[in-house]
């Protein structure tokens, strides 16, 4: 996980708190509902990542038996029957891809979902204490400038979560063995 992006979003954070506490509240239930969507949609890549590694793991050993027992698949004809054992095989391992590709697209639509109401709730929030006049509409400038600031690295924070925990899943039968 860079460094940089807990800080970039630790500075915005306190730059919007300075500007209005009510309106960093606004901000901080964003980065909370971000990272809990990020946290759970992170175990779901680390589950898909082991089990398309056990996947690749089974289609790989009836490729190998195949390779091995070729004079004998010959000689009792069963070549359809090992074809088809293979690619079972590797239709279960395309079925977890095309899972996480879905699951990626989900957490794309959410994370954009998130930012706009990041982004409204923010607008509404500041436009409310801009008329009663305690914000400055030079302020609330900067903090929808700031909000896209903080969402931008918490969003990111988020991806390169989930990339660990897939990263992770991968690596689960080498890190027991």
């Amino acid at each position: 996980l860079p460094t940089y992006l807990p800080t970039y979003l630790l500075i915005g954070m306190l730059y919007v708190w300075r500007l209005h506490p009510s309106l960093a509240v606004v901000l901080l239930c964003g980065v909370i509902a971000r990272s809990v969507f990020s946290g759970c949609y992170g175990s779901i890549s680390r589950d898909l990542s082991d089990a398309q590694q056990d996947a690749l793991a089974s289609a790989s050993a009836v490729a190998l038996q195949g390779l091995t027992l070729v004079p004998t698949i010959r000689a009792y004809g069963t070549q359809r029957h090992e074809s088809r054992r293979y690619a079972e095989q590797v239709g279960a391992l395309l079925g977890l891809q095309n899972r996480q590709g879905g699951w990626y697209g989900v957490s794309r639509v959410v994370t954009g979902a998130l930012n706009a109401a990041l982004l409204g709730s923010t607008l509404m929030v500041g436009a409310s204490l801009v008329a009663r006049g305690a914000l400055p509409v030079q302020s609330l400038t900067a903090l929808v400038l700031y909000t896209g600031f903080v969402s931008a690295a918490s969003s990111d924070i988020g991806d390169q979560w989930a990339r660990v925990q897939e990263a992770l899943g991968s690596a689960t039968k080498v890190v027991r063995a």
